[in-house]
C-alpha cells in the first residue's frame, strides 16, 4: 500500500457483488466485492479520513472522503450495512428512465446483442425504444443487472445515510448535438426524484464522465451547480467539480487502495483527457 493521503477523496462505483453472487453477464470490471470496500473503508477510517457528502469537504488540512454511485443497479442497496457501520453519507446518482420503466441498462443490453457499439454517438432514447426484448428480460431477472425497483428506491429514501443526485434520465453523455438535449434530460431527472427527500438536486454525475470547456460551462451556467466527472485524483474545496477515482473490479484493476493512488498520477490523468477528446470530438461539428 502506498502512503498515506492527504486531500479530499470523491470515490465512485458503479455495481457490487456478495459471496452469495452469481458471476455478472457482461461488464464484470464493474463489479466490486463488498468486502474489499469493507477493507477500503477501514483503511481509510485508520486514516483519519472523515466520511462526509461530496461539497462538503474543508480548504482546512482535515482529510475527507464521499463516496457515490452512478446509475441505479439494485445490488447497490448491499452498500447499507457500511454505510451504517461507517456513518458514511452516499449518493446514488440515478438515471431514472430504468427505475421508472424497468429497463436494464443500454450497456448492458447492448453488450449481450452487439460485438460493438458505439456508445458515444448513441441517441439513448431512441435506442430503449427498440431493446432487444431476449436480453431485456434475462437481464432483469439477473440480480446482477436489474435496476432498482420503486419499492427499493423507498427503502433508500428511508435511510438517512441514502441520497440521490442527478444522472439524466436517460444516462445520454452530454455531449456534441446531444447537449441540445441536457435541459430535458435534467428536468425529467428532477421531475422523478422529487418525490423523495436528501436529493441533490442541483448536483449532476456526467454520463460516461464526458464533457468538454463548452458543455461544463454550459451546464454549470444554466441548469446545475456542480458536475461530478471521472477524472480521477482529489477534489478542490469549493469548485464545481467534483472529480472522481472510479473503482473497479480489483482482479482487473488491482486492491482499491492502489487504485485510489494510481488515479493521481499523470499518465493516468493524461489517458482520461484523451479518452474523453476521443468520444467528444467527432460529436462537437453535429452540434
Amino acid at each position: 500500500m502506498k502512503g498515506n493521503l492527504t486531500m479530499n477523496l470523491c470515490l465512485l462505483a458503479h455495481c457490487l457483488s456478495v459471496p452469495t453472487s452469481t458471476p455478472p453477464l457482461t461488464h464484470p470490471e464493474l463489479f466490486i466485492p463488498l468486502g474489499d470496500v469493507e477493507e477500503l473503508l477501514e483503511q481509510l477510517a485508520a486514516e483519519q479520513f472523515e466520511f462526509c457528502l461530496p461539497g462538503s469537504e474543508s480548504p482546512a488540512s482535515r482529510k475527507t472522503c464521499s463516496f457515490t454511485f452512478d446509475d441505479g443497479y439494485a445490488n447497490n442497496l448491499h452498500f447499507l450495512p457500511l454505510a451504517e457501520k461507517f456513518q458514511l453519507p452516499f449518493v446514488l446518482f440515478l438515471s431514472s428512465i430504468n427505475i421508472a420503466e424497468q429497463l436494464p441498462f443500454l450497456w448492458d443490453i447492448e453488450s449481450l446483442t452487439r460485438s460493438q457499439w458505439r456508445f458515444w454517438e448513441e441517441d439513448y432514447r431512441s435506442a430503449y425504444r427498440s431493446v432487444d426484448a431476449g436480453a431485456k428480460e434475462k437481464l432483469l431477472q439477473d440480480e446482477n443487472h436489474r435496476p432498482l425497483t420503486l419499492a427499493e428506491m423507498q427503502t433508500l429514501s428511508e435511510n438517512c445515510w441514502a441520497h440521490f443526485g442527478l444522472h439524466t434520465h436517460s444516462h445520454q453523455p452530454l455531449v456534441g448535438r446531444f447537449l441540445a438535449q441536457a435541459a430535458l434530460e435534467i428536468t425529467e431527472n428532477s421531475r422523478f426524484l422529487a418525490k423523495y427527500p436528501r436529493v441533490l438536486n442541483r448536483d449532476l454525475a456526467l454520463p460516461c464522465g464526458f464533457y468538454t470547456h463548452w458543455t461544463a460551462k454550459y451546464l454549470l451556467k444554466n441548469l446545475v451547480d456542480r458536475v461530478y466527472t471521472v477524472d480521477g485524483g482529489a477534489t478542490r474545496p469549493g469548485s464545481p467539480f467534483i472529480h472522481r477515482v472510479t473503482l473497479v473490479n480489483p482482479t482487473i484493476g488491482g486492491d482499491l487502495r492502489s487504485q485510489i493512488s494510481n488515479s493521481f498520477s499523470r499518465g493516468v490523468k493524461l489517458r482520461r483527457k484523451m479518452v474523453n477528446l476521443r468520444y467528444s470530438l467527432p460529436l462537437l461539428s453535429r452540434f
